[in-house]
């Protein structure tokens, strides 16, 4: 049996869709409940989870989006009730600071920009609102990016210029935006690789995807974005407006990252996380999963028979579910719908990166030891 697995930690059947980690790998923000999210304090090693350390309680809906800032070790959550709020650590507790989004739908994500001074949240108004600190008022207030916008915003990512933002959407787009706020930041004497500096929401690219956008990413130089899509295609995006398309012959993917500059990691509706190699001009080849599939043996019964078992297992609860859960060969028993860098590195060189899904586990893996076994995997 392979040991893909560092540590896991699982949280109990509630469905995780996001999760994120404090600077020092110490603790664990999830969602499980309604409204609340909980800080988890998490050691090294397997187990069945940690301590709750603190519960950060005011949404009202279902919570979409959580990150967690290194710089400032605040903490920003969105949610379906059109509410966000950034946490500050002070006094021995968490406590929110009001954030005027200005939306009237739900909001979908959430993410610092690498400074740490603004956020940007995605919604379902048809607008990015991007957040900054009103210091004499101290509360955040918010910009909307909304033209040529015409569709939920599902998904962004920062450029590391901290003045550009990668967005996908369920309109079949993926966009780059200028994001620069003159009250938080100077403007650039020179622009980027995207283009020159423009104003606040000036659209700089816009690539078609094949099918509503689930997560998008820029490398670790902002040189390149990539998106994965309802589809089953993995979109890479390069300088100038062109796009290289990669057709997955598997389900869709959730959630994408960079680990190198070289090669990026997706994961989603196979339960198992998957490498691909890019080239220089944006062309992909599967590398392999990281996931050994190292679970229960097969199944004495013929095909059609083991696929509709696990078919029927998938979203039950209880009795047969849990057994069908037990037998299935991948670490994750449902989809994976987050990725996280973790330890020490970042998009260009990750060590460990951490998952979540709808089976309620966060399960970390050690992408260093598991890369040497992966075919065509250049290091």
């Amino acid at each position: 049996m392979s040991e893909v697995v560092y540590g896991k930690n699982n949280f109990g059947k509630s469905p995780l869709t996001v999760h994120v980690w404090n600077e020092a790998r110490s603790q664990l923000a999830v969602s499980a409940e309604l409204g609340k999210v909980d800080l988890i304090s998490v050691g090294g090693g397997g187990g069945s989870g940690g301590d709750v350390a603190a519960s950060l309680g005011e949404h009202t809906g279902k919570v979409t989006g959580i990150d967690w800032c290194p710089k400032t070790n605040q903490i920003a959550t969105c949610s379906s009730d059109r509410n966000a709020f950034v946490w500050v650590f002070r006094d021995g507790e968490w406590k929110p600071t009001l954030v005027l989004l200005r939306v009237n739908r739900a909001c979908t994500c959430i993410h610092w920009s690498p400074n740490g001074d603004k956020f940007a949240v995605g919604t379902g108004s048809r607008v990015i609102a991007v957040c900054y600190l009103d210091v004499e008022n101290n509360f955040w207030v918010s910009k909307h990016v909304k033209k040529p916008i015409r569709s939920t915003i599902t998904c962004l990512d920062w450029h590391p210029n901290n003045m550009l933002l990668v967005a996908g959407g369920t309109d079949f787009k993926m966009r780059v935006f200028s994001v620069l706020i003159s009250d938080v930041e100077k403007k650039p004497e020179s622009g980027s690789v995207w283009g020159p500096v423009k104003p606040f929401g000036a659209m700089l690219a816009e690539f078609d995807t094949d099918g509503w956008v689930h997560d998008v990413a820029f490398d670790h130089a902002g040189e390149r974005a990539v998106g994965v899509s309802h589809g089953s295609v993995i979109t890479v995006c390069l300088p100038g407006g062109g796009a290289v398309k990669y057709s997955w012959e598997k389900l869709p993917f959730q959630c994408v990252t960079w680990i190198s500059s070289s090669r990026i990691l997706c994961a989603g509706f196979d339960f198992t996380p998957e490498v691909f190699n890019v080239a220089p001009d944006g062309s992909l080849q599967h590398a392999g999963s990281l996931d050994k599939m190292t679970g229960g043996g097969q199944r004495k019964e013929s095909k059609a028979m083991q696929r509709f078992r696990e078919i029927d297992s998938r979203g039950r609860e209880g009795g047969a579910g849990d057994a069908a859960d037990d037998a299935l060969k991948s670490q994750h028993k449902n989809t994976i719908m987050h990725l996280f860098i973790t330890a020490a590195g970042d998009k260009s060189e990750a060590n460990k990166v951490s998952t979540c899904g709808l089976d309620g586990q966060v399960i970390s893996w050690d992408v260093a030891s598991l890369s040497s076994g992966l075919q065509a995997l250049k290091i």
